[in-house]
């Protein structure tokens, strides 16, 4: 007997077109997520104040989640049933890597496999069909990764031209932002040595020497950057897109947290992403910033309670989550209102944009009126948190639109093309206003400054 899994909502969800039959001898590697079993009282002090709570590192955390070895020897059966090799089973990190080939896969979970397009032109391999699992396997696999092999799964904000501008002065400096948001960097003494930061990246390339001249240009230590996880190929038509929203979270993160250790996840996922960072003792992050997002519409329930678990286990590890709300408005481009997910996680700090006037001493919600403008609105899946409640039901009463769940942003910076920043970008200079995912590692840095100034780590 098997059961649906909601793992193929996301598949049959998107917007694509078939491509072409897919060579069955073709071998994919696939990543099984399992449900976590959490130790009672693990998460007891997180809602006390940071200075009072016992973050969960290490053996501890280890610990604290693990996956029955029941489910473990299940999910291992089921695949030696099929010939799936597994290459990986981690108790500790709730997952199990296994390699096949499509027909392998195909005879395991009763689907179809092409290939696939995107309107954006983005071939991938995907199934048809409902993905078949035993019944004694339902209870421990939350997610699975790799099934849609070649799909980013996620989307940045829309770089168009009138973002970019090549008038250096229109851009503002490190310097500009971290005196106008008073950073506690103002200080001679305050910076980020010492510290980590991760960084969210669905593909993309960074240039060194671009570091390196930003850094030089603003007076500026060039940071440590290390790189986790696999980059994915992604599409010609994105790749300057997608190389512009590595290089842009690395400036700012280099020129308002300075000195601090840059560790970029890469991954075909946002919740792949986040796996490898929260699991990373080697770098071991205090802040990750995502400026990668998808609509809670477009998110597969297996997804999202992967998101759940991972932003939950960020939280006892004290990892402050920063996402960004998005930039298509309250509609992102659709015909509801609906918020990005993992912005609207309540484990999450959504973080929305704003027009910022310096010289006015001014700053409003940016909304450049042409269907771009900061993401926000209300979840579809997350309850209102008490501490929103009354600033919603406030809220609503002049602006009754939307969701009655957890409203989305929690706070909000720099964003506009109208306000840009300075960057570098394949050594030239130029100034960008590239929405939220601009705004997110502002906050990301301004977080990770604070950890290091006050001593202990926010969450």
């Amino acid at each position: 007997m098997s059961i649906q899994t909601t793992q193929n909502k996301h598949a049959l969800g998107k917007i694509r077109a078939w491509k072409s039959p897919v060579d069955l001898s073709t071998n994919v590697e696939v990543t099984f997520y399992l449900r976590q079993n959490q130790s009672e009282g693990a998460g007891q002090n997180i809602m006390q104040h940071p200075v009072k709570r016992q973050y969960i590192q290490g053996k501890e955390f280890n610990k604290s989640f693990t996956t029955d070895s029941p489910g473990m020897e299940s999910l291992n059966a089921f695949l030696k049933e099929y010939n799936i090799k597994i290459s990986e089973e981690n108790s500790t990190e709730q997952i199990v890597i296994a390699s096949g080939n499509i027909e392998e896969f195909t005879s395991a979970f009763k689907v179809a496999f092409s290939m696939y397009q995107t309107p954006e032109g983005q071939e991938y391999l995907s199934y048809q069909g409902v993905l078949a699992i035993p019944v004694d396997l339902q209870p421990y696999i939350i997610s699975i990764s790799g099934l849609e092999k070649g799909l980013i799964k996620g989307m940045r904000s829309p770089v168009v031209p009138e973002l970019v501008h090549h008038d250096v002065d229109k851009g503002y400096s490190p310097q500009d932002i971290a005196d106008f948001y008073n950073f506690p960097s103002n200080d001679a003494d305050a910076d980020a040595d010492g510290e980590c930061i991760g960084l969210v990246e669905l593909g993309g390339n960074y240039k060194m020497s671009d570091i390196k001249q930003y850094c030089e240009l603003f007076g500026l230590s060039v940071p440590e950057i290390v790189e986790v996880g696999t980059k994915p190929t992604v599409p010609a038509s994105s790749q300057m897109v997608d190389d512009l929203e590595v290089s842009l979270d690395i400036q700012m993160v280099a020129g308002l947290a300075p000195k601090a250790k840059i560790v970029i996840y890469y991954a075909s996922s946002i919740p792949d992403a986040m796996h490898l960072a929260i699991h990373d003792t080697a770098n071991n992050p205090s802040v990750l910033s995502v400026s990668w997002a998808v609509s809670e519409s477009d998110s597969s329930v297996a997804d999202r309670e992967l998101i759940d678990q991972l932003c939950y286990q960020a939280s006892l590890k004290g990892i402050t989550v920063v996402a960004a709300s998005g930039d298509h408005g309250a509609y992102n481009g659709k015909s509801f209102p609906n918020v990005m997910l993992p912005a609207s996680n309540p484990f999450v700090l959504g973080c929305g944009g704003t027009t910022l006037y310096i010289s006015k001493d001014y700053e409003q919600v940016w909304n450049s009126g042409t269907g771009l403008g900061s993401g926000g609105g209300y979840s579809a899946i997350y309850p209102i948190p008490e501490y929103q409640q009354n600033a919603i039901d406030g809220y609503k009463k002049s602006f009754p639109y939307g969701n009655n769940g957890r409203g989305v942003p929690d706070i909000s910076a720099n964003s506009s093309p109208e306000t840009a920043y300075t960057i570098v970008m394949n050594g030239k200079v130029m100034s960008i206003g590239a929405g939220t995912s601009a705004s997110t590692p502002v906050w990301a840095s301004l977080i990770t400054i604070l950890n290091k100034s006050l001593g202990y780590r926010l969450g």
